[in-house]
């Protein structure tokens, strides 16, 4: 290499590095917009939810059928808006959360996740087994958020009157090395092969809401958090019978 190319060279890193600062800066403002956003827009949405109810409480016998229908938008527009502003706040705190590895019960996680899950209202008529599951080494708090969106969306997309079947196991290649596998395997509808790759997408919905509700934000939330935990994720759907996700999360965070 010519000595004239290296300073060419340097000045094209130097560039590079500048660049990816811009880019950092530009993601952590971009994260706590998002979690300054959603935080504030909780009061006013409080405001509207909580006035609704008392008109439906204490006037409803005035309304007359449009006037509850109505109302029945405001009140399910409402809910709808407070879920997104929640699973926004889930993401910027995944995004902003602070990793601190530590060991962690995966099947008491499971578990405690599992019953949140059950006393929302999810999966109360599902069949849910768990594995053998190994104590890991990584961030509680992030493990759990991904466990969460993993196993509600699981229980979500299940055939309209057919009971959700949901599978958690794990694995490590051998004993102590090499990364961890957690596999959230259900029965669902699946995915079409034209819309795996795009399933972790931000904001990505693939069935229409007036089938199945929900804003698009759970799985981008969980390639956000696995990647902030060194691992990454991998997705195999079958039309009709079900989808696996595996998580691959290193030994050592």
């Amino acid at each position: 290499m010519g000595s004239d190319e290296e300073p060419e060279i340097e000045a094209l890193a130097r560039q590079v590095e500048g660049l990816q600062a811009d880019l950092a800066d530009a993601t952590r403002q971009l994260e706590r917009f998002a979690y300054v956003a959603s935080h504030d827009l909780k009061e006013p949405l409080r405001a509207v939810t909580g006035f609704a109810r008392l008109l439906e409480q204490r006037h409803a016998d005035s309304l007359d059928d449009s006037g509850r229908m109505y109302l029945g938008y405001v009140l399910d527009g409402a809910a709808r808006l407070g879920a997104m502003i929640d699973a926004l706040l889930d993401y910027s705190r995944a995004a902003r959360h602070e990793v601190e590895p530590g060991p962690v019960d995966l099947e008491d996680l499971t578990r405690q996740v599992v019953a949140q899950l059950v006393d929302g209202g999810r999966g109360v008529d599902a069949h849910i087994e768990l594995g053998d599951l190994p104590v890991v080494t990584t961030d509680e708090v992030l493990l759990r958020a991904v466990l969460r969106h993993l196993l509600d969306n699981a229980l979500l997309y299940t055939a309209a009157g057919e009971p959700a079947s949901v599978s958690v196991t794990a694995s490590t290649p051998t004993a102590g090395e090499g990364p961890w596998t957690i596999e959230v395997r259900d029965r669902g509808i699946g995915i079409a092969p034209e819309d795996q790759d795009r399933a972790f997408d931000l904001f990505t919905r693939l069935q229409s809401r007036e089938d199945y509700p929900g804003n698009g934000i759970g799985l981008g939330l969980v390639t956000t958090a696995v990647q902030r935990l060194g691992g990454r994720v991998e997705l195999e759907s079958t039309p009709g019978e079900g989808t696996v996700v595996r998580v691959h999360l290193p030994a050592t965070p």
